[in-house]
C-alpha cells in the first residue's frame, strides 16, 4: 500500500509538471508570434523618398512654446519645421492610432530616416538633425496622424531672446489715418500707441506727397483717453515732435518728397486701464496754414 501511494504521488507530480510546461510553451509561442508579426510589418505603401513640390515652413526658431504638434501628410516629405533655438532637449511622441506612422528627413542629409509605425518610438532618427548649438533642429516630415515635440530643457540665453521676440510681436502696428481734417499735399499717419509707465507713447509717419521739399511744423495738441481724461500735448518737453530733425527743438521737419519721416506723440496719462486714445493734432503745412487732424480710438497696446 505504501508503494502504491508513493507511485500515485509521483504520477500526480509528473502530470502537473507536464501541464505547466505546456502552458509556458503556449505562452511563449503566442509572444513569439506577436513579436514576429510586428517585425515583418511592411512599410506604408504610400511612403516615398521625395520632397513635396510645395511645403509650408513652420519656423519656431525664435519662439519658446511648451510643445509643438504637426499633422502629418503622406506621399512626400513636407511640413518643413525649425524647432526653437531655446530648446535644449525635447520629447517626441507620435499618435497611437492603428496605421499611424512617421518619418523624418533632416535638413542637409542625403537620405531620410526609415518610417516608424505607431507602436515604435522614433529612436534616434532626430539626432542627425542637430548639427550645432546655434542652429535650429531643422527637418521635413512625412506620415499619417500627428507628431508632437515637447520641451524638456532649455538654453537660457535663447530663452531670453525668444521672450524679447514675443514681446515685440505683441506690439502690432495699427496704422490710423485722420477721421477728420483732410491734409493736402502730405499724409500724417499714426502707426502705433503703447503704454510706457505713466505715459502713452505714440509714433507715426509723415510723407510729403509733392515733388518738392517743404517744411512741416507741429503745434500744441490735445488727447482724450477712453476713460474721458483730457490731456494737453505740448511741444515743450518733447510732447509732439520730429526726433533728430534740423528744425529747432524738433517741432518741425524738412520733408523730402515721398520719404516717410517719423514723428512722436508723448501723452502724460497715468491711468493704467486705458485701452484707447483719441488725438487732436495740429500740424502746419508750409504756408498753407494749420490743419487740425482728429484720430479716433487708437488702441493702446
Amino acid at each position: 500500500m505504501e508503494g502504491e501511494s508513493r507511485y500515485s504521488m509521483q504520477r500526480g507530480f509528473f502530470t502537473s509538471l507536464c501541464v505547466v510546461l505546456v502552458i509556458i510553451a503556449a505562452f511563449r509561442a503566442c509572444g513569439h508570434t506577436s513579436q514576429s508579426t510586428k517585425a515583418v510589418t511592411p512599410p506604408p505603401t504610400n511612403y516615398e523618398q521625395r520632397f513635396c513640390d510645395t511645403g509650408e515652413l513652420h519656423d519656431y526658431s525664435n519662439k519658446n512654446p511648451e510643445h509643438i504638434t504637426v499633422t502629418l501628410g503622406q506621399g512626400c516629405f513636407g511640413d518643413h519645421t525649425k524647432l526653437p533655438l531655446a530648446w535644449d532637449q525635447y520629447f517626441i511622441q507620435k499618435s497611437q492610432q492603428s496605421g499611424d506612422w512617421a518619418a523624418v528627413w533632416c535638413e542637409g542629409h542625403p537620405l531620410p530616416g526609415e518610417p516608424r509605425p505607431y507602436y515604435e518610438d522614433m529612436g534616434t532618427t532626430f539626432a542627425n538633425c542637430r548639427e550645432q548649438h546655434a542652429k535650429s533642429d531643422e527637418f521635413f516630415l512625412q506620415g499619417k496622424g500627428t507628431i508632437t515635440f515637447r520641451r524638456t530643457s532649455v538654453h537660457p540665453e535663447f530663452v531670453a531672446k525668444a521672450q524679447e521676440e514675443e514681446t515685440q510681436a505683441s506690439y502690432k502696428l495699427t496704422p490710423t489715418g485722420p477721421t477728420s481734417g483732410d491734409p493736402h499735399g502730405y499724409s500724417f499717419t499714426i502707426e502705433q500707441c503703447y503704454r510706457s509707465g505713466e505715459k502713452i507713447e505714440c509714433w507715426g509717419k509723415a510723407v510729403n506727397k509733392t515733388d518738392a521739399p517743404t517744411t512741416l511744423g507741429l503745434n500744441d495738441s490735445n488727447a482724450v483717453d477712453d476713460e474721458g481724461n483730457s490731456i494737453s500735448v505740448g511741444l515743450f518737453g518733447g510732447g509732439f515732435m520730429f526726433p533728430n530733425t534740423n528744425v529747432p527743438n524738433g517741432w518741425g521737419a524738412h520733408l523730402l518728397p515721398d520719404v516717410p519721416t517719423k514723428f512722436t506723440v508723448t501723452i502724460p496719462d497715468p491711468h493704467q486701464n486705458v485701452k484707447a486714445i483719441n488725438l487732436e493734432l495740429r500740424v502746419q503745412w508750409g504756408p498753407g496754414g494749420v490743419d487740425t487732424l482728429i484720430y479716433k480710438d487708437i488702441p493702446v497696446q
